[in-house]
């Protein structure tokens, strides 16, 4: 199963029961790839962008560079207001790895960070096309593989 950019736009509860019915409807040898904006490195960007401003530095990312993503983000006029356009906007809750993981295990998987495009011998075979092809916003992104425990 793959989920890109979707389970951020339940709340935590609802997408607590996507997991467990991901988990539920999986074939043996099947597993879970999930990317989803990583609520981490967006407050980074957050603290880059304020730091860009005070300094007159602009050589670290910063949430700026999100204004294409959508409408509310680009016309957000400060760091704090694409910061909340970003996470708040755009979906219903936030996850960090730590969130995510917590949630996969609480819904009977365990759990594999993954990088943009990536794939890992622990994880089911993703196909190189698919993966090539379905994975985006690699610099914001949290990709996490997920392989049911044994019942």
């Amino acid at each position: 199963i793959y989920a890109s950019h979707a389970l951020e736009h339940y709340s935590y509860d609802e997408g607590f029961e996507v997991l467990r019915e991901c988990r539920r409807v999986l074939k043996p040898g099947g597993g879970l790839r999930l990317s989803l904006p990583d609520a981490w490195v967006l407050i980074n960007r957050y603290s880059n962008s304020h730091f860009n401003q005070t300094t007159g530095n602009s050589n670290t990312p910063a949430l700026e560079e999100l204004d294409e993503l959508c409408a509310p983000v680009g016309s957000a006029r400060t760091p704090a207001t694409k910061l909340h356009a970003v996470l708040c906007d755009r979906g219903s809750v936030a996850y960090d790895y730590a969130t995510m993981s917590d949630q996969l295990k609480r819904a009977g998987f365990h759990v594999a960070q993954s990088k943009f495009r990536a794939r890992e011998k622990a994880a089911p075979v993703w196909g190189q096309f698919q993966v090539e092809c379905l994975d985006c916003l690699a610099d914001v992104s949290l990709f996490v593989n997920a392989l049911p425990d044994k019942l």
